[in-house]
């Protein structure tokens, strides 16, 4: 959504579960600073993952690692549009639905495309590590490095995105 506005929040990382199954932080926040469930959480160098639970004095972010977790992204330099799915990993995102022949190279930026509303459109994501098209398959299997700290950060910043005053029409 073109011109759409966020909020900003800090927050501190209070605990760190790396679970192979399950890439979750706490963070130090909760109903009490007005946090909701669904809301983009970055670091100062990209997208770390999106609120899940949410409590009085703290919640629960899944990381974009979480092998459960999927985020629309584009290639910043071609603008194609593709999804980057959580391994179980810190290291690496999959992104499996890329075309055979899609201009993608290692060393492409990944940015979210903002489509599905969570995460606002180019904020960084990851980078384009690995790009293996076999032959005979229809789509290449793309791995990106994160760019986030997402095991290594202290600070976080929460998007919420900011309500939009509807106009209304004078009454009679």
């Amino acid at each position: 959504v073109s011109g759409q506005r966020f909020e900003f929040q800090f927050a501190e990382l209070i605990e760190v579960d790396l679970d192979p199954f399950s890439h979750k932080v706490i963070i130090n926040h909760g109903h009490d600073r007005g946090i909701v469930s669904g809301q983009a959480v970055i670091d100062g160098a990209g997208i770390m993952g999106q609120v899940e639970d949410v409590f009085q004095g703290q919640s629960t972010v899944r990381l974009i690692s979480d092998p459960n977790h999927a985020l629309p992204v584009q290639i910043n330099r071609t603008g194609l549009r593709t999804v980057a799915f959580g391994t179980g990993d810190t290291a690496h995102l999959s992104m499996p639905a890329v075309p055979r022949e899609a201009d993608v190279r290692i060393g492409d930026l990944v940015v979210t495309s903002g489509l599905g509303g969570r995460f606002p459109g180019g904020y960084p994501v990851a980078v384009v590590a690995s790009v293996d098209r076999r032959a005979g398959q229809t789509f290449a299997q793309a791995l990106a490095t994160p760019i986030a700290a997402l095991d290594r950060g202290r600070e976080v910043l929460l998007l919420k995105p900011t309500a939009v005053e509807a106009v209304s029409p004078p009454s009679e």
